[in-house]
Formats: structure tokens, sequence, C-alpha cells
């Protein structure tokens, strides 16, 4: 079954009183029939939603209270539709719920704004390769910009590790590899992985949280 759901408390133990509909949890799946035996698992280290419990209890220091979870104490909520054979239209209605919801224990997609639209979405969809090229041509504007870099006439080429001058060859992948390296700690850095919704859907936000 292709469906997003939503994990919730039937008595409140750990969600907050802000938290109306007393949700720990919301996902999607292609497979939800095998996703939820994961979560009925009695084992803490095979079940992910009691994992997930645990480590944030143990951040709050509120770990003691793990002991009142229960299964007794979830249920499922299942949201279908025919649109959902889109696996990237699937994600997005996730994105739509967890934004609504608030869930306790969905740690991504909180600043970007998503739609409900199947029309619109596939209008306007974007793919993750779209967002790629666009981060590394901000970062290379920004980097080929700089004035701490590009003052000498040789470089240290790591690979082959000489000196070269800048402007022949081995000079020039010099430049390239510096740059590659530069630009995957900073992608990494600011998470950017785990920000393409937020890109395409809230790019002033996401533009706002960048650092160099």
């Amino acid at each position: 079954m292709k469906c997003v759901y939503v994990i919730c408390e039937k008595n409140k133990i750990f969600t907050s009183s802000k938290n109306k509909c007393k949700t720990l949890y919301v996902g999607e799946s292609k497979k939800f029939e095998e996703r939820k035996k994961v979560y009925e698992k009695d084992c803490e280290v095979d079940n992910e939603l009691k994992y997930k419990l645990y480590s944030y209890l143990v951040v709050k220091k509120k770990y003691k209270e793990f002991e009142k979870f229960f299964l007794e104490n979830i249920e499922f909520r299942i949201i279908q539709s025919f649109n959902f054979n889109n696996d990237a239209y699937r994600k997005e209605v996730e994105g739509y719920i967890i934004n609504r919801l608030n869930p306790l224990l969905n740690k991504t997609k909180r600043d970007s704004v998503f739609g409900r639209n199947f029309k619109k979405f596939e209008k306007d969809n974007i793919k993750f390769y779209d967002y790629e090229e666009f981060c590394n041509d901000i970062f290379a504007e920004w980097y080929w910009n700089r004035a701490d870099i590009g003052g000498t006439t040789r470089i240290y080429n790591r690979k082959r590790r000489q000196w070269y001058n800048r402007n022949e060859p081995y000079g020039e992948e010099a430049m390239n590899i510096n740059y590659d390296k530069k630009y995957k700690s900073w992608f990494d850095k600011n998470k950017l992985f785990k920000k393409f919704d937020a890109w395409r859907t809230n790019y002033d936000e996401w533009e706002k949280n960048l650092k160099y």
C-alpha cells in the first residue's frame, strides 16, 4: 500500500499540549504493511519508532519516561490517494502533513512550504539534480570572487604532490581539487542534502540560513 501515515499517541504522554493530534511521527511508504511491522517490534534496537523516541528523550534528559511508552499506546492513521503512485508527490504530501501537525520525532522539512494540489505540483516539479546544480552555481560565484585566493602564481597540487603554475594544466587541476573539497565541506556544513524541499518551496528562508 502506497500511503502517507501518521503515528499518534492514544493517551498523551510525550507530546505537548500544543500538539492537538498527539502526533509522534509522520512518514510515507511504498509498502506500508512492511513498514508497520517494523514499528510493532518489541525490540527497541530494531523498532525505528522506539529508537527515535529514545534518542529524543536522551537529548531532552527525560529518558526515564521511556518506560511509559508501550505499543498499545500508539495508533496509525493512513492517508491514501491514487496520486501517491508518484513518489515525489507522496513525499510532498508527507512534508505538508509534517508542517501542519509538527510531529514530535520528525526533524526535517520544517522550513518548507508545501502545497497539496497535484496538478500544480506536476507543473512546478523540480528534480534534486536541479537543486544540486543551483547549489554548485551559487557556491562557485562566491568562491571564485573571493579576495583571499588566487594571489600567487604557483599552487600545490595535492594529487601529484608538486607545485605548478596556476595557468598550466596541473595548476588548473589543483585549483579544481581545492574547489571541490571546499564545496563538499560547504554543502555538508549547511546540511543542504536535507534542505531540498526548503529550497524548492521557501527559497528566502533557505538562503537566509546559508553560511559560507
